[in-house]
């Protein structure tokens, strides 16, 4: 600016010359001052720009960071409900199995098979709560449902083994209140 303003001053002598160079001289110089000025706030305003797009780049990262945890909490909480419902599956097999296994027990001829069979089922009904009130009506059926066989099995009982006839089991569902 100051070099166009210097051609037109040329005609001025004196004190106008050095007046109107002068004003030329603080235009120019304004004009730079402004001119950096707008440089600077340019440079501002991208690094404003550029501190907020890394804090979103940053939130977004951790809302993933979430998702992922959240995803894995879930999966989790799956893997834990399949392992509980595979351990429950497995435990009411084991009950099934010992409870048939003592059934067959108690159809059997030899008296002391018999027995293994009420000592098996009166174990199964004082472990098995849940289960407990249909092992000792299975086990009273099946006693009940060999009458020739009855006497032998309860005189074996009586002479060799008499906690048979007091069990806890049998002796609670005789006794409800007791």
């Amino acid at each position: 600016m100051t070099v166009l303003w210097w051609p037109i001053t040329a005609g001025l002598t004196g004190a106008d010359l050095v007046k109107a160079r002068l004003d030329a001289l603080k235009i120019g110089l304004s004009i730079g001052v402004g001119s950096g000025s707008v440089v600077a706030l340019y440079l501002a305003w991208r690094r404003q720009r550029s501190t907020e797009a890394d804090l979103d780049n940053r939130e977004r990262a951790l809302a993933q960071q979430y998702e992922v945890l959240a995803h894995q909490q879930t999966v989790a909480a799956t893997r834990q409900a399949q392992q509980e419902r595979v351990a429950d599956d497995a435990r009411e097999r084991r009950i099934t199995e010992l409870c048939t296994k003592a059934v067959e027990q108690l159809g059997s001829d030899k008296a002391p098979v018999r027995l293994g069979g009420l000592y098996a089922l009166e174990r199964l009904a004082q472990n098995n709560e849940t289960q407990r009130q249909t092992i000792v009506n299975v086990g009273h059926h099946g006693v009940l449902s060999t009458p020739n066989r009855l006497s032998n099995t309860a005189s074996t009982v009586a002479s060799s083994h008499p906690r048979a006839l007091r069990s806890s089991a049998w002796t609670w569902t005789r006794n409800p209140a007791g």
